[in-house]
């Protein structure tokens, strides 16, 4: 609301989400979020190294040898291990993932455009893909807040969240094949699911 005022942001809501909002509840909501993430973050920066600001943690991460993988080959075939992992460690235990999504690409574009995932083609004729680009390769990747962002891109975000979309002959093909352009919030919720792991690599 700060920004373009209530009576804009209650259009956009409705817009957004096809219902109303309280906007003063929620506008305190997501402050009391933010409050609650940043000690959450403060709590889990003092585990790594108590008494030491956030930022002075995660410097201090990126530089650490033992979180860093020279070159993109190396690092491709790290967070394949990962992502495969992850499908392996919840197929049948969280989630009944169909067989066509058990299988998830993860590639490095031949120029630098992000990291982001790409639903698989209709006819499954290509599988989901992870796209994660490494700007300096030979200066070497951190990757202890790696897992955290290929959960959100892969399984259990949104890999499951487009692929199963793809897979469902309920929609219509527009629904299926367009899942891309309204991407939703589920792989926030299902990264929150899996924060904790990348505590766990630490």
């Amino acid at each position: 609301p700060d920004a373009l005022g209530a009576d804009r942001y209650r259009l956009g809501v409705r817009e957004l989400l096809g219902t109303e909002l309280d906007l003063a509840e929620t506008y305190a909501w997501g402050w009391e979020e933010l409050a609650r993430i940043e000690s959450e973050m403060a709590g889990a920066a003092g585990r790594v190294a108590p008494g030491e600001p956030v930022s002075a943690v995660l410097a201090a991460l990126d530089a650490d040898p033992a979180y860093r993988i020279a070159g993109a080959e190396e690092f491709l075939g790290w967070i394949q291990e990962l992502a495969d992992g992850a499908i392996a460690e919840l197929d049948g235990v969280h989630f009944d993932i169909p067989g066509p999504l058990r299988r998830i690409e993860c590639r490095i574009p031949p120029v630098e455009s992000g990291i982001y995932y790409l639903a698989p083609a209709e006819d499954l004729s290509r599988p989901g893909t992870v796209w994660w680009t490494v700007p300096e390769p030979f200066e070497g990747v951190a990757t202890w807040g790696v897992p955290a962002t290929m959960f959100h891109e892969g399984v259990p975000g949104h890999h499951l969240q487009l692929g199963v979309t793809v897979l469902n002959p309920v929609l219509n093909r527009f629904q299926r094949v367009a899942g891309e352009l309204h991407p939703g919030h589920c792989a926030v919720s299902y990264s929150h699911l899996r924060a904790h792991e990348t505590l766990r690599h630490l």
